[in-house]
């Protein structure tokens, strides 16, 4: 319809008119001079006013039936565009509805090969997160919440009989304190005022956040594990990596004060991971001389190796987006790779994968830039993301898949992968939009596609980020409403198997059809 209203416009400026247009609503014309014979003005110049008028009134006519004919498609008015929207729709592209050729569809043929398992996934495969970062949610979640609780519940039970993992970090797990006390600042939802930093800005690890340091009390604590318990899945923990001694080593004292309070309510963490993304910081060997202080604080805390020792999982550097290209990325490559080789000589450590975080980026490039070894490429979300089902942009999973699989089972061929955050964007600290940008369909298939990638790669467990926060999450964050990523996962759960099946695909007419064209389905 604006189309239509630039077309009148342009006509009745030609004869004296003017037409303002109100664009964001349904448009409505204002006729701002009245169509009168000016002063000493032909007999053609008024017969041409009156034709333009005419015309104008033809058009706004053609607009009205093209505005009613699209109301009786929709019951609600026409949303704005979004990611691939028009590709679906085709309504924006041909606004007034005229008539064209439709495109001669492609016919292709995918014969699955139920006999031929491609790859294995593990019993959870697919798992997704709770960010402790403030800005995340996480301090102002209520755990009693019934729905809040059902809604986490049902993607648990959907994964039956194998509960899916639960995973618990984020950047704001590196600045919390656990179990202070209400006299020492911390209120008892869990965040005060930033506490006095336990920080040695000469050890920390994160130099880039500023967020400040936060506190878990004890209460708000005993609420988030009745949550979890509630659940009855998996969870991992993450453990703040800042807390470092006088000698610059990680001191445990605060994790192992929390863990012991957790068994003593009945409750066990199924796996940890020592800092989120501290990429580059700290060199591969040292981090696993930290992972060593970590196994070491385990086995005081369950001497037992029956007693239901946590496995540790890690390192999780920084988001990977291509695979390919910058320093910062081919560094993060040879760091998984000397970690992972370090690892594999550790064999004594209940040790669960190497693991590491991905998302797209689609951002716009340049924006909040650091350098390519500091970290970020970009850091804000653009507006008009590339088309969901461009495979380029779809097949950045699979070359990141690939890098990662060199660079770790090149020199530990034993070594299980994880991606411990998988989303849409990372820029930094989104703010929490109801209805986000990225919470839509096109999301979805991105999702599903990546999902199915990494499955096929042979990834044991893939944790989207996360289940509220931001604008990227699998509730809405400011309503607590189930967005189209909640389903796909619950869709998931519910029929997916751990088996990938081999596949052909080919443009019909098939030059080499299959010895068996109806093979059995697959039992499993």
């Amino acid at each position: 319809p604006q189309y239509a209203l630039r077309l009148a416009a342009r006509a009745g400026l030609g004869v004296g008119l003017r037409v303002r247009l109100r664009l964001g609503v349904v448009p409505e014309p204002t006729i701002m001079a009245a169509v009168s014979p000016r002063r000493n003005a032909s007999p053609k110049a008024t017969a041409g006013a009156l034709l333009g008028l005419a015309i104008t009134a033809a058009l706004l006519a053609l607009l009205g039936l093209s505005w009613v004919q699209l109301h009786r498609l929709h019951a609600q008015p026409l949303p704005q565009p979004d990611v691939g929207a028009a590709d679906v729709a085709g309504l924006w592209r041909n606004p007034l509805g005229l008539k064209r050729e439709p495109r001669t569809p492609k016919a292709f043929t995918i014969e699955i090969e139920a006999s031929a398992v491609y790859a294995e996934t593990s019993q959870r495969f697919l798992c997704w997160t709770i960010d402790l970062t403030d800005d995340r949610e996480f301090f102002n979640l209520d755990f009693d919440d019934e729905d809040l609780r059902f809604l986490a519940r049902e993607l648990v039970v959907a994964a039956s009989p194998y509960s899916n993992f639960v995973r618990i970090g984020g950047t704001g797990a590196d600045f919390l304190t656990y179990l202070t006390n209400v006299s020492a600042g911390c209120m008892e939802h869990g965040m005060g005022a930033p506490l006095p930093s336990r920080i040695n800005p000469a050890t920390q690890t994160k130099k880039y956040y500023t967020g400040g340091e936060r506190c878990l009390s004890a209460a708000r604590l005993d609420a988030f594990l009745t949550f979890l318990k509630h659940l009855r899945a998996p969870a991992i923990l993450g453990l703040n990596i800042e807390r470092r001694g006088i000698d610059g080593r990680w001191d445990p004292s605060n994790a192992f004060e929390l863990l012991r309070h957790a068994a003593a309510r009945n409750f066990h963490f199924a796996g940890l991971q020592l800092g989120n993304e501290v990429n580059l910081e700290i060199g591969a060997k040292d981090y696993v001389k930290e992972i060593e202080i970590l196994n070491a604080m385990i086995q005081r805390l369950f001497p037992n190796p029956r007693s239901g020792r946590p496995f540790v999982l890690g390192p999780d550097p920084h988001s990977l987006h291509k695979g390919y290209g910058s320093r910062y990325e081919n560094a993060i490559l040879r760091y998984l790779g000397d970690f992972a080789e370090e690892m594999e000589a550790r064999r004594g450590m209940m040790f669960a994968g190497v693991s590491h975080h991905e998302y797209i980026q689609a951002v716009v490039p340049g924006a909040m830039r650091r350098d390519d070894v500091g970290g970020f490429e970009s850091g804000t979300i653009k507006k008009d993301a590339p088309n969901v089902l461009d495979p380029d942009w779809l097949d950045r999973t699979n070359v990141v898949s690939r890098a990662v699989s060199n660079a770790v089972h090149g020199r530990a061929p034993c070594q299980q992968l994880w991606v411990s955050e998988l989303g849409p964007h990372n820029a930094g600290r989104p703010s929490c939009i109801q209805g986000g940008r990225w919470a839509n369909f096109g999301t979805s298939l991105w999702y599903m596609n990546t999902v199915a990638a990494k499955a096929a790669a042979g990834y044991g467990v893939v944790c989207r980020q996360s289940l509220i926060g931001a604008d990227y999450s699998l509730l809405d964050c400011a309503t607590q409403d189930p967005l189209p990523d909640y389903y796909a996962t619950l869709l998931w759960q519910r029929t997916m198997g751990q088996r990938v099946l081999t596949t052909r695909t080919y443009p019909n007419p098939n030059p080499n059809p299959s010895p068996n064209p109806n093979p059995s389905p697959d039992p499993s």
